[in-house]
């Protein structure tokens, strides 16, 4: 299994960890079974990559200096989510531009990805 998979009910947008699913813990579907295609999309965990490359482009894309410096060098090696977010709350006024910049990201990868399934993306 990857890590992150959900299972999305298509007609409500509801999303379930594929852990809780396992347990039978969701209403609707059997654990261990295969859900039903009309009712379910199953929606693959990609891993934290594309979140930690959002965060090195946001970073990079900084016109201060002093806060693009910190910001990098919250991004070296292990705990940098947490770090870049302790960053980004000394420099409060970037944390809004943050959380645009990455929503927007993360919002274009997931339209493309039901793009690519033959999904329509409702706004």
């Amino acid at each position: 299994m990857r890590r992150g998979r959900r299972l999305h009910r298509l007609e409500t947008g509801a999303a379930w960890p594929l852990e809780i699913v396992e347990l039978g813990e969701v209403d609707g579907l059997e654990p261990f079974g295969d859900p039903d295609a009309e009712l379910w999309l199953d929606v693959p965990g990609y891993g934290s990559r594309d979140a930690y490359t959002d965060m090195a482009d946001f970073t990079a894309d900084l016109t201060d200096p002093r806060v693009r410096d910190d910001l990098a060098a919250s991004l070296k090696g292990r705990g940098a989510f947490r770090r870049f977010q302790d960053a980004l709350n000394r420099h409060e006024v970037y944390r809004v531009h943050w959380r645009v910049f990455s929503t927007e990201r993360r919002c274009g990868r997931a339209r493309a990805w039901l793009a690519d399934q033959g999904y329509d993306a409702v706004p």
